[in-house]
């Protein structure tokens, strides 16, 4: 193999050869799927908080007792978003 650097691991039985291109490779696609998981959870956080936000500027804008229900709710929901998965 020429071009390539190996990574030799002596075993019991033997040795083996893994090419270090492969590792690259996968460190690669474990990055990209941890980076998207991220992204997915950030952006449904974000939503979350904005929800929240806008029923305070509603409940707040009509005085009204009933609105704090929709809020206890909304932040509910971001908490079982935010903390619980």
């Amino acid at each position: 193999m020429t071009g390539r650097t190996q990574n030799t691991v002596a075993a019991s039985r033997g040795v083996f050869t893994v090419v270090a291109k492969q590792n690259t490779l996968k460190r690669q696609k474990t990055s990209e799927r941890d980076r998207m998981y991220n992204k997915q959870r950030t952006s449904e956080i974000k939503t979350r908080t904005k929800k929240v936000l806008v029923a305070c500027e509603e409940a707040i804008a009509q005085s009204d007792a009933s609105g704090l229900a929709t809020i206890e709710k909304y932040i509910s929901e971001a908490f079982k978003v935010c903390y619980l998965l």
